[in-house]
């Protein structure tokens, strides 16, 4: 799945989940005290914390130490987009 993270005008990043390592993973459940899988749902009803494991996530590959407590951003500016996969074609059959 790919997501569209605008973090403000200047700061956006394009984040697929299927890349994200399981460390990364791992530190997101320390830091937010959650499942990696609830982390997503707190990020769907719009948890400041999930959003803020988001940014850190999003930045650790620029600044590998970032620490989650120097994370800062106005959360006003925050717009995620999730990027719907592409539907295969229906399959069927064909009488050519």
């Amino acid at each position: 799945m790919l997501i569209k993270v605008q973090v403000t005008e200047d700061e956006k990043y394009d984040f697929d989940t299927s890349a994200l390592d399981v460390s990364e993973a791992e530190a997101v459940e320390r830091v937010c005290g959650c499942t990696y899988t609830e982390w997503w749902q707190q990020l769907e009803d719009g948890s400041a914390t999930a959003y803020k494991a988001l940014v850190w996530t999003l930045r650790k590959p620029e600044n590998p130490d970032l620490r989650f407590s120097e994370v800062k951003f106005p959360i006003g500016q925050l717009k995620i987009e999730i990027v719907p996969d592409p539907t295969p074609p229906p399959s069927g059959d064909t009488n050519d």
